[in-house]
């Protein structure tokens, strides 16, 4: 497995190419990936859109977005039976690292 400064480097790069060109199918595609591997789910599914919205029906895509959709749903049911009945998730829970890039499309 690449380490964390390799992986930031090389999504670093892409977010900067992908800034230049939000066009490009496989800079979307490459940093959905990344962040999928790392288990960022909201922003590789993002990527993984945008890359879908260029490209639909890519069937690698749909198998990505499908993946992302079940992790995302097991996370959910485990927060949600982490909590007792009524009582709303702390905003904490949800807490994003200043560290992390903001997609904007």
């Amino acid at each position: 497995m690449a380490s964390n400064t390799v992986i930031n480097r090389e999504l670093t790069d892409l977010l900067h190419t992908f800034t230049n060109n939000p066009f490009d199918f496989s800079v979307c595609s490459r940093i959905g990936s990344i962040y999928l591997n790392t288990g960022k789910y909201s922003l590789a599914r993002a990527y993984y859109q945008k890359a879908n919205d260029l490209k639909p029906q890519s069937p690698e895509i749909i198998s990505q977005l499908k993946q992302i959709e079940a992790a995302l749903q097991g996370a959910s049911s485990s927060l949600d039976k982490t909590i007792s009945p009524g009582v709303k998730p702390s905003p904490e829970l949800f807490y994003y690292s200043s560290e992390q890039t903001v997609l904007f499309i």
